[in-house]
C-alpha cells in the first residue's frame, strides 16, 4: 500500500501543477516597434501617421496643444480644420485645411488584447500656408521696328498694336494678307503694306488683302511682271506713287469705296489693266499723282459711280488714262 501511494501522490502532484499553469493567462502587452516620426506639410496637402505596433486591440489618437497644454481626443477635434479617416486605425490621413494643426502633435494611445495600454511618442506637426503661384512674368510687347515673321512673309512693328508687311515669304506665287497677325502670343492689325514691299518680285501671281488695312506703300509691287490678279481690302485709302509700276501681266483693278488718294505712275505700264471697276466717290484731281494710268491699256473699260462719270473722265483722262477708255 506505501508503494501504491508513493507512485500515486507523485503523478498527482504533477497533474495539480500542470492543470494549474494550464489556467493562468498569457498576457499580451502592446509593443511599440517604432515610434512615430514629425511631419512637414503645408494647407492641401494630406499627411499620413501610421503607428506600428504588435498586439493592439484599439487605437485613439489625440492632438496636443502644447500652447493651452490641453489633448484634444476624436474625431470632433479636427472636423472644422481637416478632412480625415477614421481615427480608431493604426493608419490616419489627415488633410489639413488651414494652419490650425501647425505646432500641434500627435500621439497615439493604444491599447493591448489584454487591456493594457501604452502611448507613442509625440509627433511635432508643422502646416504651412498654402503658397501663392508666383505669376509668371509678361514679356515686353515687341519694339516699334522689330521683324516678325509667319507664312506669309515678314512684317514689321509699327505702333504698340499695328504692323506694315514688309515682304513676301521664299518663292510664294500666292500671296494673302491677313487682317491681323499673332505672333508669340501678340496680336497685331496689318494696317500698311510698307514701300517696296514686294518690289522686282518675279514670282507673285496673286495678292489678295484683307480688310483693315488701309494704305499700299510706294513701290509696293513694282515690277511685279507676273502679277495677274489683285484681290484689294475693302479699307484702303491711299496707293503709293509707282505702287504697281509695270505690273504688265495685271489684269482688273477695283478702287474700293474708302479710297482717297492715288500716287504719280501707281499703274504706269499696265499694259494689259483692261478693267477698272471704281467704288469711291472721293478721288478728286488734287489726290491723283501725275501720270497714275499712263502707257496703259488703250480700249481700258471704266465702271465709275453714276453721278461720277463725267467728272472722273476729266480727272482719269489728266492722270494719263487712255483717251479711248470706256466709261460707264
Amino acid at each position: 500500500m506505501r508503494d501504491l501511494k508513493r507512485r500515486i501522490l507523485p503523478a498527482c502532484f504533477v497533474m495539480m501543477v500542470s492543470v494549474l499553469f494550464c489556467a493562468v493567462p498569457v498576457f499580451a502587452k502592446p509593443i511599440i516597434i517604432k515610434e512615430l516620426e514629425d511631419v512637414t506639410t503645408e494647407v492641401e496637402k494630406p499627411i499620413k501617421f501610421t503607428v506600428d505596433a504588435e498586439n493592439i486591440k484599439s487605437y485613439d489618437w489625440a492632438i496636443y496643444d502644447p500652447d493651452d497644454l490641453v489633448f484634444r481626443w476624436g474625431e470632433e477635434t479636427l472636423k472644422n480644420h481637416c478632412a480625415y479617416t477614421s481615427l480608431k486605425k493604426d493608419t490616419v490621413y489627415i488633410l489639413p485645411t488651414d494652419t490650425w494643426l501647425n505646432g500641434k502633435l500627435i500621439i497615439c494611445h493604444l491599447t493591448g488584447n489584454d487591456s493594457t495600454s501604452v502611448d507613442t511618442n509625440y509627433a511635432t506637426i508643422t502646416v504651412n500656408p498654402k503658397p501663392t503661384p508666383t505669376p509668371e512674368p509678361v514679356p515686353e510687347p515687341p519694339a516699334k521696328g522689330t521683324s516678325l515673321k509667319d507664312s506669309s512673309g515678314t512684317y514689321e512693328v509699327t505702333g504698340e498694336k499695328t504692323v506694315a508687311f514688309k515682304a513676301a515669304a521664299g518663292k510664294n506665287k500666292l500671296l494673302s494678307i491677313p487682317a491681323e497677325l499673332t505672333i508669340d502670343g501678340w496680336t497685331f492689325q496689318v494696317t500698311e503694306i510698307s514701300d517696296s514691299a514686294c518690289k522686282g518680285n518675279k514670282n507673285l501671281i496673286a495678292v489678295e488683302i484683307a480688310a483693315g488695312l488701309t494704305k499700299i506703300g510706294d513701290k509696293a509691287f513694282y515690277g511685279c511682271t507676273n502679277l495677274t490678279s489683285f484681290e484689294i481690302g475693302p479699307d484702303v485709302k491711299a496707293i503709293g506713287a509707282s505702287a504697281f509700276y509695270n505690273c504688265k501681266k495685271l489684269q482688273k483693278m477695283t478702287f474700293p469705296k474708302n479710297l482717297e488718294s492715288i500716287g504719280a505712275k501707281a499703274f504706269y505700264k499696265c499694259k494689259k489693266l483692261k478693267t477698272y471697276l471704281i467704288k469711291t466717290k472721293k478721288l478728286t484731281k488734287s489726290s491723283i499723282g501725275a501720270k497714275a494710268f499712263a502707257k496703259g491699256y488703250v480700249a481700258v473699260k471704266v465702271d465709275v459711280p453714276g453721278a461720277k462719270k463725267k467728272t472722273y473722265a476729266v480727272i482719269l483722262k489728266s492722270k494719263g488714262m487712255s483717251a479711248k477708255a470706256v466709261y460707264y
